[in-house]
């Protein structure tokens, strides 16, 4: 068949069965229904199937596994002295394991009743911060002279400290290491 002879039949074919019908303007809402009915379909096939066998296996462990003893002996049994003393020492142990749990729990209580009061003012916080800050460039300062012998850096250093810090406790200490390595600086030259 020739393209026009294909395309004429078609024409022929819609003219008598007339246009398509509209579709639905839900369409889309309805498809996507059933999608998400079919998936929790399946969802609820595989939890099922898991709970199926969580069960079986549970009902088969239970007939077949090890029963559960008690540590105390059958009935008409007596003890002897070496099962007391074991029975002893278990109970000591699990009574000291509750005495520890008890003591931490009131720790416990006592820190988050005590942290409230405790709370850190920001200001002091950044203080704290700032100190530390001047600690840790001083004590650099420190290594640049004591191990690697670079007393210019090192001065540099306590000088970056005591211009950038200056109203820290590291500042005065760095003022005076600085002035050491200036009096052996003077000694040597």
């Amino acid at each position: 068949m020739k393209e026009d002879q294909l395309a004429g039949e078609l024409r022929e074919a819609d003219a008598a069965f007339g246009p398509a019908p509209a579709l639905p303007e839900d369409l889309h809402d309805r498809v996507v229904r059933r999608w998400r009915r079919r998936r929790v379909g399946r969802r609820l096939s595989v939890a099922a199937g898991l709970v199926a066998a969580v069960a079986t296996a549970g009902t088969w462990l239970s007939l077949t596994g090890p029963t559960k003893t008690t540590g105390l002996p059958p009935e008409g049994v007596h003890p002897t002295a070496s099962g007391i003393r074991a029975l002893d020492a278990a109970a000591d142990a699990r009574l000291a394991t509750v005495e520890r749990m008890l003591v931490l729990g009131e720790r416990r209580r006592a820190l988050g009743a005590a942290a409230p009061a405790q709370a850190i003012d920001p200001v002091e916080a950044v203080r704290r911060q700032v100190e530390r800050s001047a600690y840790l460039i001083l004590l650099r300062a420190d290594r640049l002279y004591q191990v690697t012998g670079r007393r210019d850096a090192a001065i540099a250093t306590y000088q970056q400290v005591i211009k950038t810090f200056p109203q820290t406790r590291w500042a005065e200490v760095a003022r005076q290491r600085e002035s050491t390595l200036q009096q052996q600086t003077g000694d040597t030259l």
